[in-house]
């Protein structure tokens, strides 16, 4: 633990007494002249995450006194190893006290000592949670923080505000999660301030507090809503929308954009809304000096879905084109035209998928049961056979491949059975011995939707990765909550599918549980709800 002094230079006994004190030493004469013994001018040390520091065992306690050590033997934590994980985790129960921590970091004058806890709290978020990257290139862009040249009062607040409720939770410190709430309300504050100044609001330390902020509200949750999360990603979505798509070449901008692009497009899908990265400028400039990895392909081809999915909400909701079945039916049929363009686009995306990948993408594997399903439960063995990648890129590449995918064939499905709902209501309008009318096209003369009728075996996919990712690192299941929704929510509409929608949602569960993504139990409805699967 490293002491931090406070700031005050009265003594002890003139602060107490609230007078003047005339700071002589060792002994004031304030104190002398009246008699009073002077307590001196050392404030009590406020203790701050330390990574040399180490914990007294409760056996040694009691015994008596050992002589001190020299100073040039450093004493160094015990380290345990993480089963899950096969990595050495510092230990660090009893060796953080947060009295004050909060009021001394922001009340302090040196800038100093906020960056010694900063940078100490910051470096154990980051050992006990390595962020495993997206892309082999990139990587996350919490790993560039440590070295990260400047930090405004909003970055700063905010990360802490991440780490020190990830690190409370870890560790069972309530009062480390009350300071991370601190941290996060003084992050907000701070936030607001920053993008009312115009030489702050365009930063990348300011981008990198408002994605920080979404990452408080999706492990934490404070307000044990989604519109906080919601909110914030509207905000940061503006921001970065704002900055424009040619203010990402430096590596933390790019990175950060990386992270954004992810959430926005598939939070655009389940609102049923076209989003500005689907446009031409922002699908090519944030990659000037960059590589454009595969796995942003697959998200440019999900922008372009979540447009279609506006597109056809928008034209069976319009209450003048249903009012006009002809023109409906033919604007119908072209949105079933793009589909089935963006189903091409998608599978030529996997064959890339498959020559960029040295071997098989997945290969089959018996199931260890990483997460802890009660042996009697039915679903305990529903998925004997996981599937395993060579890497974890490649996984959530699937696995989100086939959510995209599973919409789709989703939507597709229900646009062939409104066409034929149409066409059935226009045969009983028409007149006996009239004839059957003529819409310009035969149902029978679109293609087969064939094997994309039955979109359970994608989601049967997902659930079969999921292993995969509980094994990979303390952090990588949160990357199968999207794909898991959208298995959820296709499961759910097939009746023959109940025993793996149950195996499904206790995956979820364990990963809210197990990983801290506290969000999943407050979306405001049930994990079978339709958010993504069109119906």
């Amino acid at each position: 633990m490293v002491g931090v002094t406070g700031r005050s230079k009265t003594c002890k006994t003139c602060k107490r007494r609230r007078i003047a004190c005339s700071l002589e030493r060792p002994s004031c004469n304030t104190c002398v002249k009246s008699s009073r013994v002077c307590e001196g001018y050392q404030d009590a040390p406020i203790f701050i995450l330390d990574k040399h520091s180490k914990t007294t065992p409760p056996s040694e306690q009691n015994q008596s006194p050992k002589p001190p050590k020299s100073s040039k033997e450093p004493t160094t934590p015990t380290p345990t190893r993480d089963a899950s994980t096969n990595t050495e985790v510092t230990r660090l129960e009893g060796t953080i006290c947060t009295k004050e921590a909060y009021k001394s970091l922001w009340h302090l004058s040196s800038p100093h000592t906020r960056a010694v806890y900063r940078e100490q709290i910051l470096s154990e978020f980051l050992t006990n949670y390595p962020q495993t990257p997206s892309e082999p290139q990139a990587g996350s862009w919490l790993a560039l923080l440590p070295t990260h040249p400047t930090y405004t009062a909003a970055l700063e607040a905010s990360i802490l505000a991440v780490c020190t409720a990830k690190l409370g939770r870890t560790h069972n410190d309530e009062s480390l999660v009350k300071e991370s709430l601190k941290f996060y309300v003084q992050g907000l504050w701070e936030l607001q301030r920053a993008l009312w100044d115009d030489k702050l609001m365009y930063r990348d330390e300011t981008v990198a507090a408002c994605m920080c902020l979404i990452v408080y509200e999706v492990a934490e949750c404070p307000d044990r809503s989604i519109k906080g999360w919601v909110g914030h990603l509207n905000g940061c979505s503006r921001l970065f929308q704002l900055r424009g798509p040619k203010s990402y070449k430096s590596e933390m901008a790019h990175r950060l954009f990386l992270t954004f692009r992810q959430i926005e497009i598939q939070q655009a899908i389940a609102e049923r809304r076209s989003t500005f990265l689907s446009q031409p400028e922002w699908l090519s400039h944030p990659w000037k000096g960059h590589q454009k990895h595969i796995s942003q392909q697959l998200l440019d081809l999900m922008a372009e879905t979540a447009s279609l999915i506006e597109f056809a909400y928008q034209t069976v909701g319009n209450p003048e084109l249903q009012a006009r079945p002809d023109i409906l039916l033919t604007t119908i049929l072209g949105i079933v035209g793009q589909s089935w363009k963006l189903d091409v686009k998608l599978r030529a995306f996997y064959r890339r998928l498959e020559k960029t990948t040295a071997g098989p993408l997945f290969w089959s594997k018996l199931s260890t049961k990483p997460v802890d399903i009660d042996e009697s439960q039915e679903s305990a063995n529903i998925f004997p056979v996981a599937y395993q990648f060579p890497t974890m890129t490649v996984a959530h590449s699937c696995m989100v491949f086939w959510a995209t995918t599973s919409i789709l064939w989703s939507g597709q499905k229900a646009l062939y059975d409104l066409l034929a709902a149409y066409k059935a209501q226009l045969d009983m309008l028409t007149p006996p011995g009239n004839g059957p009318p003529n819409l310009g096209f035969d149902l029978s003369e679109l293609p087969s939707l064939e094997n994309r009728v039955d979109v359970s075996v994608l989601a049967k996919n997902i659930c079969q990765s999921v292993e995969f990712c509980m094994n990979a690192g303390p952090m990588t299941p949160t990357s199968a909550v999207f794909p898991l929704k959208v298995a959820i929510e296709t499961l759910c509409a097939d009746p023959t599918c109940a025993k793996e929608l149950v195996w499904a949602e206790e995956i979820m569960e364990r990963i809210r549980t197990g990983t801290g993504v506290r969000i999943i139990g407050h979306l405001g409805g049930k994990l079978t709800d339709r958010a993504f699967i069109p119906g």
